[in-house]
C-alpha cells in the first residue's frame, strides 16, 4: 500500500511532533513591543542583518523564537525589532519566563533581556507552528549547516497548521528567476556535494512516486557526450619529451582517470604531512563552510592503511614508487580510490606486508567480514568489506605491482589495464608531452597530478553527469530520512534494518533503511560513504534527467571553440622548505576571463632585467607588453583622448613590458599600526612609495608624447598644476605639483606631487620623489648581482616577507569578517543539538548525524556560555559578546618570500608558484 506525499508528512507530524494535537499546551503569540520586558522596554528600533539574529530562550521546557509579527509576507530576513514578535510553546499553559536576546541600540552586538509573559491552551498555537516554520525556513535560506534538520521542522510546523498543506512551487518564491532548476543545479560539475544535498529542495528535484513518471525512459546510449575535438598531441612531441622516463606506475593507471604520480614513498609522506600542516587550512579557507568531513582519516580507515607507525618505518624499505588514481574526484562525497606501489624487491613480500597491515588496521571495526576471489586474467584478491563500506579494502598484486583499493570494480578497471584491454595512461602523447615538460626526478618533484583528456571528457559524459545529479539527490532524501530518525540515532535506539516509507524517487535508488550507522541506500550507500559513481547502475534516465544534461552539455560545450584542455600539475617540496607548483593547462577555455592578458602579452616576452627588479621591492609586478595587440592599442586611444597626444607616438615608444611596485618605507609602519590600516593607507594615499614602470622601445617618441599631454593640461586648465623639471645625476625629471588655486579648491593636495622620469630605458611615474631618484640610480648602475628571471614569460609576481605584514593587516578586517561570519554559521545547529540533546557534546551530535565535524575556522573550541544560552566560538565569541579573532591564518606566520609565473602559450597556459617558508615547529 503507497501513501500519498501528504498522507506520509501527516503521519510524520503525529509521530515527531505530538505537540500539535495535545491541547494541554501553552502556546504564547505576544509582539516584542507589548511584551513584559524587565527594564521597560526594547533598545531603539534600528536596522541590523541576519548575523544580530534576535533569539529568546524559556527557563523551563519548550521552545520560543523571535520571528516577524506577519509571517504570512515573504520576508527575506528580520524587519524592525518592534515588527516582531514571540512566539513559544510550553508543555503547559500558564505563566512563562525567559531570555530574549536582541540587538542593542547601535546595531553591533546582542543583549540579554528578561522577560515573562502567560501562555494559553489554545490562543496562540496556528501563530506559534507559522513562526516556527519561517524560523527553520530562514535557517535554511542562509544555507548553515543543518540544512536537512531545518527542513524537516520548517515542513513539521507547516503541517501542523495544514495537514493538507503542500510545498510551495518554486514560482511562488521569490528571487528564482532565471536560475537554473534544481535538477539543473545538481548537474555541475564540482556541486559542492554535502552542502548542495543538503540544501536541496527535494519537493522540486524529485517528483512524487508517479508510474507515469517511471515509465518516462530514455536509452543512456541516445545521449551524446562532449563532442569537442582532441588536440593533437603527437605534433607537440619532440624529441626530448619522447625520450623521456616514464613512471613505471602509468602504465596500469587507465586512460580516463586521473593520477597522482609519486616518485618516491618518502615523497607521498612529505606530501600528506604538507596537506595536514597548510594543505587543510587552504582548502578550509575555501570551503564555502567551516567543517571538516574527515576525508584523509575516512579513506585510510577504510582501506586499513595508515603512514603513522608501521606505515612510515616500512615503507622506504618496502616501496620505491606510489601512485594514486580513481575515476572521479569527489572524494568528501564517495569515491572509489587505488594506491599502486611499486616494490623495492619482492612483489609478493610486499602484499604480505600490506595484507598485514591493513589486517591490523581494520580491527577496529569487528563488523568487517573478509573477503577474498579472482578476477579474470587469474588476478587473486582478498581484503574485508563491512555492510557500510566504513571498511572496504582489497588487495592484489597486478604482475610486479601492488594494489590496494576501496572498490572491486577499480581493481577490475586495472586488471583489464594489464590485460591490455583498457589503454594506460602510459600511452597517451598527452601525457608524454607532460613527461617531456616535467622530467621526472628534476627539480625535487614531490608529485606529479595529470587530469587527460579522456577523463576531463567522462566526468561531463551524459553517465558521469548523471549518475553524480542522482547521487546528490539521493544525499538529499538520505539526509531528509536521517534527520526524520535523528532522536533514534542519536539515542542508539534504532532496530536493525529499519525500513522508512519514502514517497519521493530516484531512479534505482534501491531500498531504504535505517540503520544504527545511519540511513542506507542498498545502491547508494549513506552519508558517511556514498557509492562511487563507477559503481552505480545507468542505463536508462528519465526525459527530465535527458533533458537537463543536454542543456548544461551545450553550455559547457560553447566554451570551447576548439579543443579540449587536459591539466597537469607537478608538486616540489625542497630541502630549503621552498614549495614550488608548476601547472600546464591546455588549451585555455575559450570565454576565459585570461584573455584580455593573452590579448596584451601576446607575442611578447618578460626579458629576465624586465621591470627593473630591486631587492627595496616588497611588492613587484610585472607584465609582458604586445604594443600591437588590439587590446593595448585600444588602451592608447583612450589614454590619447583623455590626456591628449599622439596616439602614434605612444604605442611606437613601448617597449617589451611594464611593471608596477611598491618599496619598502617606513610609511608602511605607519599603516600597520594604525587602528584602521585601511583608513590610513586612504590618508596618505599621496605619499604611498608606489611607483609605475614602462619599458621604452623609443624613449623619443614617448619624449613627444608627454610633451603633447604637457600642454593640452597647461591650455586646457590653466593655472591649476605646476610643471617643473628638476635634474638629479645630470638626470632630468618632471615633478607636477598643485597650485594655490587648485589647494584652495583641493587643500587635501598640499604636500602631493606626481613625478615622472623618461630615462632612455624606461617611463617611471610615482608620487614620490625619493622613489624616482633611486630608480634613476638603478637605471646608471645596474644590480651588481645579474638579473633574477622571473617565473613566467607573461606575467610575473615577487612578495617579500615584510610585505606579509602590511598584506596581512591590509586585509586582516575583511579576513576577520569571513571568518567570523563562518565560525557564527554553525551555532544556530550546535544549538539546536544543545537544545534537544542537553546530555551530549552538540559537536558529537552533530558529526554522529551528518558525518562532519563544525570547525572554529581560526582553530578554537565550541564552547557553551551560559549567560547568553548559545554555544560560541573561543576565538570569534557569538554575536552578543564579539571577540577580535586572529587577523590573519597561522599559516601566514610561516610565509617568507614567494613569486608567482604566468606563462600563455599557442595553445595554453603554464603557471608557477615558488613560497619560501620557515622550517615549520615540531
Amino acid at each position: 500500500m503507497r501513501i500519498s506525499p501528504v498522507g506520509l508528512w501527516v503521519l510524520f507530524v503525529t509521530a515527531v511532533v505530538p505537540a500539535a494535537a495535545r491541547a494541554d499546551e501553552g502556546y504564547v503569540s505576544v509582539p516584542l513591543g507589548e511584551l513584559n520586558v524587565a527594564g521597560g522596554q526594547l533598545p531603539a528600533d534600528g536596522a541590523f542583518n541576519d548575523r544580530l539574529a534576535p533569539y529568546a530562550v524559556l527557563d523551563g521546557e519548550g521552545e520560543a523564537f523571535v520571528v516577524p509579527a506577519n509571517t504570512s509576507r515573504a520576508v527575506l530576513g528580520f524587519p524592525p525589532l518592534r515588527k516582531c514578535a514571540l512566539v513559544a510553546r510550553t508543555p503547559a499553559p500558564g505563566p512563562v519566563s525567559g531570555s530574549l536576546f536582541v540587538p542593542d541600540a547601535k546595531a553591533q552586538r546582542l543583549v540579554p533581556l528578561r522577560y515573562t509573559a502567560s501562555s494559553k491552551s489554545k490562543d496562540g498555537r496556528d501563530a506559534f507552528f507559522l513562526g516556527k516554520q519561517w524560523h527553520y525556513e530562514h535557517l535554511l535560506a542562509r544555507g548553515v549547516p543543518g540544512g536537512a534538520w531545518f527542513r524537516q521542522q520548517a515542513r513539521a510546523a507547516r503541517l501542523a497548521v495544514d495537514p493538507n498543506a503542500t510545498q510551495p512551487q518554486a514560482q511562488d518564491r521569490p528571487g528564482r528567476f532565471d536560475r537554473p532548476t534544481e535538477l539543473e543545479e545538481t548537474y555541475a560539475l564540482f556541486s559542492g556535494g554535502r552542502a548542495l544535498s543538503e540544501n536541496l529542495q527535494l519537493d522540486r528535484a524529485m517528483p512524487p512516486r508517479d508510474p507515469r513518471h517511471e515509465a518516462e525512459e530514455v536509452d543512456l546510449a541516445r545521449l551524446r557526450g562532449i563532442a569537442t575535438q582532441s588536440m593533437d598531441w603527437k605534433s607537440k612531441l619532440d624529441d626530448a619529451a619522447k625520450a623521456a622516463e616514464r613512471d613505471p606506475l602509468a602504465k596500469l593507471i587507465p586512460h580516463d582517470q586521473h593520477a597522482v604520480l609519486l616518485p618516491t614513498f618518502d615523497a607521498m609522506v612529505a606530501l600528506t604531512d604538507e596537506a595536514d600542516r597548510y594543505g587543510t587550512v587552504a582548502l578550509q579557507a575555501t570551503e564555502p563552510r567551516s567543517e571538516d568531513a574527515g576525508v584523509r582519516r575516512r579513506y585510510e580507515r577504510q582501506l586499513g592503511l595508515s603512514l603513522t607507525g608501521l606505515g612510515r618505518l616500512l615503507g622506504p624499505q618496502a616501496v620505491k614508487s606510489v601512485a594514486v588514481t580513481g575515476s572521479d574526484p569527489y572524494l568528501r562525497v564517495g569515491s572509489d580510490v587505488a594506491i599502486l606501489f611499486e616494490p623495492r624487491g619482492d612483489a609478493a613480500g610486499l602484499e604480505k606486508l600490506l595484507q598485514a597491515q591493513t589486517a591490523l588496521g581494520r580491527a577496529w571495526n569487528p563488523a568487517a567480514q573478509p573477503v577474498s576471489g579472482e578476477l579474470g586474467g587469474g588476478v587473486a584478491f582478498a581484503g574485508a568489506v563491512s555492510k557500510d563500506r566504513s571498511v572496504s579494502s582489497y588487495i592484489a598484486r597486478l604482475g610486479d605491482t601492488v594494489v590496494v583499493t576501496n572498490s572491486k570494480v577499480q581493481l577490475e578497471r586495472l586488471a583489464a589495464v594489464q590485460r591490455g584491454e583498457v589503454p594506460s595512461i602510459a600511452s597517451l602523447d598527452e601525457y608524454a608531452f607532460f613527461r617531456g615538460r616535467y622530467r621526472r626526478g628534476a627539480d625535487d618533484e614531490t608529485a606529479l597530478l595529470v587530469l587527460t583528456d579522456a577523463t576531463i571528457r567522462r566526468w561531463c559524459g551524459p553517465r558521469w553527469r548523471i549518475a553524480d545529479s542522482r547521487r546528490t539527490r539521493v544525499a538529499a532524501l538520505l539526509a531528509d530520512v536521517q534527520a526524520q530518525h535523528a532522536e533514534k540515532l542519536v539515542r542508539d535506539q534504532v532496530r536493525e534494518g529499519e525500513s522508512p516509507q519514502v514517497d519521493l524517487y530516484v531512479q534505482d535508488m534501491g531500498q531504504i533503511r535505517v540503520l544504527p550507522g545511519g540511513v542506507h541506500s542498498s545502491t547508494y550507500g549513506s552519508l558517511a560513504f556514498m557509492t562511487p559513481i563507477v559503481e552505480l547502475p545507468v542505463e536508462k534516465v528519465s526525459g527530465a534527467e535527458a533533458r537537463a544534461y543536454e542543456r548544461w552539455r551545450d553550455n559547457y560545450e560553447s566554451n570551447w571553440s576548439q579543443f579540449f584542455d587536459p591539466i597537469a600539475v607537478r608538486l616540489s617540496m625542497r630541502p630549503d622548505k621552498t614549495l614550488a607548483a608548476d601547472m600546464t593547462v591546455m588549451p585555455l577555455i575559450q570565454y576565459s576571463s585570461y584573455r584580455p592578458l593573452v590579448s596584451v602579452t601576446r607575442d611578447a616576452s618578460l626579458p629576465p632585467s624586465a621591470g627593473d627588479p630591486h631587492k627595496e621591492a616588497l611588492v613587484h609586478l610585472a607584465l609582458a607588453i604586445n604594443p600591437k595587440s588590439p587590446t593595448v592599442t585600444l588602451g592608447a586611444s583612450f589614454l590619447a583622448n583623455s590626456l591628449p597626444g599622439d596616439k602614434a607616438d605612444l604605442l611606437a615608444s613601448l617597449g617589451p613590458a611594464a611593471a608596477l611596485y611598491a618599496d619598502d618605507d617606513p610609511l608602511w609602519a605607519e599603516v600597520t599600526a594604525a587602528k584602521d590600516p585601511v583608513a590610513a593607507m586612504a590618508e596618505r594615499i599621496g605619499r604611498l612609495p608606489l611607483a609605475l614602470l614602462v619599458e621604452l622601445k623609443d624613449a623619443e617618441r614617448m619624449k613627444a608624447y608627454l610633451s603633447g599631454a604637457e600642454q593640452w593640461a597647461q591650455e586646457s586648465y590653466p593655472g591649476y598644476s605646476r610643471w617643473e623639471t628638476q635634474e638629479y645625476h645630470g638626470q632630468p625629471y618632471v615633478k607636477i605639483t598643485a597650485t594655490d588655486k587648485t589647494l584652495a579648491e583641493q587643500p587635501r593636495l598640499k604636500g602631493a606631487a606626481l613625478c615622472f622620469v623618461n630615462t632612455g630605458k624606461a617611463l617611471v611615474i610615482t608620487a614620490r620623489e625619493d622613489l624616482l631618484r633611486r630608480a634613476i640610480d638603478r637605471q646608471k648602475q645596474p644590480d651588481a648581482n645579474g638579473p633574477q628571471p622571473w617565473l613566467g614569460t607573461s606575467g610575473g609576481l615577487r612578495v617579500q616577507a615584510k610585505a606579509w605584514d602590511v598584506l596581512r593587516q591590509g586585509l586582516s578586517g575583511p579576513y576577520r569578517d569571513a571568518m567570523r561570519r563562518r565560525a557564527w554559521q554553525n551555532l544556530p545547529a550546535l544549538n539546536e543539538w544543545k537544545r534537544l540533546y542537553p546530555d551530549r557534546d552538540p559537536l558529537e551530535v552533530h558529526e554522529r548525524l551528518w558525518q562532519t565535524k563544525l570547525l572554529d575556522p581560526a582553530g578554537g573550541r565550541y564552547v557553551w556560555n551560559e549567560r547568553f544560552r548559545t554555544m560560541e566560538s573561543t576565538t570569534f565569541g557569538h554575536p552578543g559578546e564579539p571577540k577580535e579573532g586572529p587577523d590573519a591564518p597561522a599559516v601566514m606566520e610561516g610565509l617568507k618570500g614567494a613569486q608567482f609565473g604566468l606563462s600563455f602559450e599557442p595553445d595554453g597556459m603554464r603557471v608557477k608558484a615558488s613560497v619560501e617558508r620557515k622550517p615549520a615547529d615540531r
